[in-house]
């Protein structure tokens, strides 16, 4: 039994290989007609998957900033709701004595 990626390409070299000799056997006229309607088939998946790739990066850069806004609205709260710990960054919270360097 051959693995799911052996599957995979021998399809596609098979599809390649049909394709090729395809193209080889259309004149012209087919081959610009051929060309046409695989533009036409294609471009909608195209406009699909470009619009889907913009979503999601709007998204993320949304959820981003908004994480980052949080964090920012947190910590002005944090300052801002207790201006004694606030004003005194030198010491330490609970014994209220100078910080040692390191």
């Amino acid at each position: 039994m051959l693995a799911p990626q052996r599957k995979f390409v021998k399809g596609l070299l098979f599809g390649l290989l049909a394709g090729f000799a395809l193209g080889a056997a259309l004149n012209d006229k087919q081959r610009k007609q051929l060309a046409s309607e695989i533009k036409k088939t294609t471009a909608p998946l195209g406009k699909s998957i470009k619009n889907g790739v913009s979503q999601a990066a709007d998204t993320v850069v949304h959820e981003a900033t908004s994480k980052i806004d949080d964090a920012g609205h947190a910590a002005a709260t944090l300052l801002t709701s207790s201006p004694g710990d606030a004003a005194d960054l030198t010491t330490d919270a609970p014994t209220r004595t100078p910080a040692t360097p390191n």
